[in-house]
């Protein structure tokens, strides 16, 4: 199961985040922006569900207002890829980052799961980061 924490006032945060998903023990993925997170759902045809809401009783933190939530739909799965033989031709091609590059690629919604296909680093064929202002450009836009 996908949580979800929105903070209204992310800046005080502490890690810069707007919107941050954990998959089980671990912080899955996060944005900065809207644009981000509704490109993010699209994809992964995933759907929040709002579960509370309220402001921060304490802590750093303490007024903020914090929604939290679930993330139901498709179980996500990632996957490396070595050529692009091996995408679905159905897939939705997106930039995003793999081993800290802006890179090329592919999600896959099917029935039951969605896969998205990262570039490996190691093959030289299909990891071709883009340039350093394009990646700065990403950040500011999509978070």
């Amino acid at each position: 199961m996908y949580h979800v924490s929105i903070y209204s006032d992310y800046d005080r945060t502490g890690c810069g985040y707007k919107y941050i998903v954990t998959k089980g023990a671990t912080a899955w993925t996060a944005f900065r922006t809207q644009k981000g997170w509704e490109r993010f759902l699209s994809l992964t045809g995933l759907k929040f569900q709002e579960t509370d809401s309220g402001p921060i009783l304490f802590g750093e933190n303490k007024g903020q207002d914090l929604t939290i939530g679930v993330l139901t739909g498709p179980e996500v799965e990632e996957q490396y890829f070595y050529n692009i033989g091996a995408i679905p031709k159905d897939s939705v091609k997106f930039l995003g980052l793999c081993n800290g590059g802006l890179v090329t690629c592919y999600a896959f919604q099917g029935p039951e799961k969605t896969v998205i296909y990262r570039p490996n680093p190691n093959a030289k064929k299909v990891y071709d980061p883009l340039p350093l202002n394009a990646h700065i450009a990403f950040t500011l836009e999509m978070g």
